[in-house]
């Protein structure tokens, strides 16, 4: 595995099939890592109740939870993330991901 992914340019990593709104969830985490909040897409009316549990159904898929995947990431020279026919980067996953956890991380620990 390590020579197949650490030889690889890019890695694509296959979500699966849209489903339950995940198009919208992946352009809503493009949004998001770069820096624009929930909060202020609230405010614009692109973001409800039905696009949390969207996101929520999005990040829930078995994939994330499958070991393999941490080891194709690690070894992938650049990874793009793909749902359906929507892409994305490991840059924009990662920065999400930054984002989330400066976001509601640190505003649960206790002091």
């Amino acid at each position: 595995m390590k020579s197949i992914y650490g030889s690889a340019t890019v890695v694509r990593m296959w979500l699966g099939e849209d489903a339950d709104g995940s198009s919208d969830m992946i352009w809503l985490l493009e949004q998001i890592a770069q820096g624009i909040t929930i909060g202020k897409l609230r405010r614009d009316n692109v973001f409800g109740q039905k696009d949390l549990w969207d996101l929520i159904t999005f990040l829930e898929r078995l994939w994330w939870s499958r070991v393999w995947v941490l080891q194709e990431a690690i070894l992938a020279k650049e990874v793009t993330i793909q749902c359906g026919r929507n892409f994305f980067s490991d840059y924009t996953f990662s920065n999400l991901l930054r984002k989330l956890h400066e976001r509601f991380y640190y505003r649960h620990v206790p002091k």
